[in-house]
């Protein structure tokens, strides 16, 4: 329908129905949601719901803690990560939850699901109209121009794993990149129309993410430097009259010279990720990446990443992808027949980055008159590099360059759907000489259709099957963590419990951020080492001493012990009732109070 003679608007609005449904299997399938760090932010959530402070704090603490700049001393809730980070979406599903009456839950489980299937199509769409407006007339059904190629784009999220997962789950960093391609829509209206009133108007919103995403915020300062840096150099030149009046320079001085400033821009902008990484104490340098050696393994495992040929195993309790397109590829989730085989990902990751560096290609080369596309490709390449040297030549938990997965699939998607309208067009100018007609244009456009329509199902299914496959919160654990909240409540503090990570997840929900961890140690990337231990040794060989060493390193008097029949075998469970008594069951979860 995409490239038919049918309404735009029939089109879009069924591209969007689609969106959804993609989106769907998430919220529908997966009972009490998805992911674990959703229930982290419902916990905090129902915290400030409650009128309780979220330290930092500027406001209500009896003593303000603040951070050290040089002299210059500022509060640290103007700098904290979960301020700058997370606030917008704290406040917007408070929000909503207070105005209609209905549980931060539902909120957070609908809230980017409804926002995403909706608003990304639409970016998307109107992309197609910034870049492509003044695109010449193709042949039929392509000749509507940038409508139908809009239209292209917004069918396109829905190939990559990416999207499809974090499109449906209600996390900052969804809701917060949604919001982020609004704005680079701005800026690339900027880039087209060079008018001020645009400039001030992303300028604003671009500041004023400093509270939306921290990572967005940095990336939409770079993107409008090099956007105002873009449409000054390349586009206006009104400072070229001056230069040529006042020095005498001549067009090709001031042409080399503006290469030169902007070169030195993009240069600076390749390597202002990793350097944050680094000045902010998330990673440093590794030792031996830029060796001969270092180099060339830096390169075969970015190529392998890309092409699929090298695998990743996401761990169970981590959403994440192995190469953009994927949710992994080393060892395959999916039992459908031919999606299972390991060559699957990477012929198709090889096919469409092909597809996209071919796109990227001919922009620079043949289309240097249409400049916001070109901007478009060099912000792609400076968002490549910089990901690829944080992970390639740092080592750490690279927070920032982790984020910028959707950034780089959302440039992907542009040049994809602008590849696939260069393979459609009647005339490839890469392929001929002197206007004659290329190899391409020899093939009958219908077979060009349905060539594509092929790869873009079996590519779209195939990551579809790729996952997610990943450990959750189930209806027994939320309900047994409902249980534990409830009576735990009555007991003194300091709370403890002791049990797997998921049904922690969901009592730090329940309860309201009150009891986070089941009141354990923790440390970097959620790291419970002491907690681990115990319930791994409650779970293979049940012990008082090991009830004992909860009491120790939480601090606590009552301790409750959670566990499932997933966890534990028959003589472990009988075992478990000799030492603590009979438990209270909430479907495959165990439940015992244990006093000091």
């Amino acid at each position: 329908m995409i490239l038919s003679y049918r309404s735009v608007g029939l089109v879009l609005t069924i591209i969007i129905l689609f969106s959804y449904i993609t989106h769907a299997y998430l919220p529908v399938v997966y009972e009490t949601g998805f992911g674990g760090d959703k229930w982290r932010h419902i916990g905090a959530e129902k915290w400030l719901q409650d009128g309780e402070i979220y330290t930092p704090s500027i406001w209500g603490e009896s003593v303000r803690s603040d951070v050290h700049f040089g002299p210059i001393a500022l509060p640290e809730a103007l700098v904290a990560g979960n301020k700058t980070s997370y606030a917008s979406q704290w406040s917007t599903t408070i929000m909503l939850s207070e105005a209609i009456g209905v549980d931060i839950f539902w909120i957070d489980l609908l809230l980017v699901f409804l926002l995403w299937s909706l608003f990304l199509p639409l970016l998307l769409y109107l992309f197609g109209k910034i870049i492509f407006e003044t695109e010449p007339p193709l042949a039929p059904p392509l000749s509507t121009g940038w409508e139908r190629i809009g239209l292209l784009f917004a069918f396109l999220p829905t190939l990559f794993y990416t999207f499809q997962s974090e499109g449906a789950i209600t996390i900052p960093v969804s809701f917060g990149h949604l919001f982020f391609f609004f704005v680079l829509l701005i800026w690339m209206q900027y880039v087209k129309t060079g008018k001020r009133s645009v400039l001030y108007f992303a300028g604003a919103l671009s500041l004023v993410f400093y509270w939306g995403y921290i990572l967005n915020f940095f990336m939409l300062i770079l993107i409008g430097i090099l956007s105002f840096s873009w449409r000054k150099l390349f586009m206006e030149r009104k400072h070229w009259y001056k230069f040529k009046l006042k020095y005498g320079f001549s067009d090709q001085r001031l042409a080399w010279r503006d290469r030169t400033i902007f070169g030195l821009i993009v240069i600076a902008s390749i390597f202002a990720i990793p350097f944050l990484e680094i000045f902010q104490g998330l990673s440093s340098y590794a030792s031996g990446s830029l060796s001969l050696i270092g180099i060339v393994n830096a390169l075969a495992d970015a190529f392998g990443r890309l092409s699929g040929f090298i695998g990743i195993i996401v761990p169970p309790d981590y959403i994440d992808q192995g190469n953009f397109l994927y949710n992994q590829t080393k060892e395959s989730l999916s039992r459908l027949p031919l999606f299972s085989y390991r060559a699957v990902p990477f012929i198709v990751s090889m096919l469409v980055w092909t597809v996209v560096w071919w796109a990227v290609y001919r922009v620079i080369r043949y289309t240097r008159e249409r400049k916001t596309i070109v901007l478009l490709a060099v912000l792609f390449v400076i968002t490549m590099l910089s990901y690829f040297i944080s992970w390639s030549f740092t080592s750490g938990i690279h927070i920032l360059a982790r984020r910028l997965n959707e950034t780089i699939v959302f440039f992907m998607i542009l040049f994809l759907g602008y590849g696939i309208w260069l393979f459609l067009s009647e005339i490839s100018p890469s392929f001929t000489k002197e206007g004659a007609r290329g190899w391409l244009s020899q093939i009958p456009q219908s077979k060009k259709i349905l060539a594509i329509c092929f790869c873009l199902a079996f590519a779209t299914t195939s990551t579809y099957a790729s996952g997610p496959k990943l450990q959750l919160v189930t209806k027994d654990e939320l309900a047994a963590a409902e249980i534990v909240w409830s009576a735990h409540q009555n007991d003194p503090q300091p709370y403890c419990v002791l049990a797997n990570t998921w049904p922690l997840l969901g009592l730090e929900a329940v309860s309201g951020h009150r009891i986070t961890a089941g009141n354990f140690p923790v440390y970097q990337e959620y790291a419970q080492p002491e907690r681990v231990k115990i319930f791994e040794g409650m779970s293979k060989t049940p012990s008082q001493k090991w009830i004992d060493g909860a009491f120790a390193v939480t601090g606590s008097s009552v301790c409750y012990y959670m566990t499932e029949a997933k966890w534990v075998s028959d003589a472990v469970l009988n075992k478990t009732v000799e030492l603590f008594g009979e438990s209270q069951r909430v479907g495959l979860v165990y439940i015992w109070r244990v006093e000091r």
